[in-house]
């Protein structure tokens, strides 16, 4: 639920020229390719945030998609489309990422070797990226810090991919939740 809540608040302010967490942003149009939100949910959750522009978000729902995104093509949407950000859920539907996985190498070296190369298309062709991966679920209950640290970051290779992680879970025994 959070996910789709800092998106959310995250578009809204930029496609309308506002301030997003305290700081400053250049209006731009919004890519959002996804398989797991429908355009419906993300124009209710987008409104909920008092986006002023939905013209500016372009919305690709992907569940029909049979072949895998490749960075190329992200590229070239985005730039047909006069995009500044696109976000991509989850980050697997890259063919390039995809190909990790299936092989069982999320080594940071191999992580890298594939995301460097991602970043640098980005910055030349002055787009942002934000991609979302999904990881363990958990246990559903915090027996310690590195219960909400390991989950996400799964794979070591995304250790620094994260600002900051928030955790919420119930202790054994408790019936109070607990932040992280």
């Amino acid at each position: 639920m959070v996910k789709p809540l800092c998106f959310y608040k995250i578009i809204a302010d930029l496609v309308s020229g506002r301030p997003c967490f305290g700081r400053a942003t250049k209006t731009a149009k919004v890519l959002w390719l996804t398989y797991e939100n429908s355009y419906t949910a993300i124009e209710q959750g987008l409104l909920s945030h008092n986006c002023t522009n939905l013209d500016s978000i372009l919305t690709i729902d992907l569940t029909g998609q049979k072949e895998m995104l490749n960075v190329e093509t992200l590229v070239k949407v985005a730039k047909e489309n006069n995009c500044g950000l696109i976000i991509l859920e989850p980050m697997t539907a890259l063919s390039e990422l995809a190909k990790l996985g299936q092989f069982n190498k999320l080594s940071y070296e191999s992580i890298y070797a594939i995301l460097i190369p991602i970043m640098q298309v980005m910055k030349k062709e002055e787009l942002c990226l934000i991609c979302v991966r999904h990881s363990s679920k958990g246990k559903g209950t915090l027996n310690d810090i590195n219960d909400i640290i390991d989950a996400p970051m799964g794979s070591t290779a995304f250790a620094a991919a994260a600002d900051a992680l928030i955790g919420f879970g119930l202790p054994p025994n408790a019936d109070k939740k607990y932040t992280a």
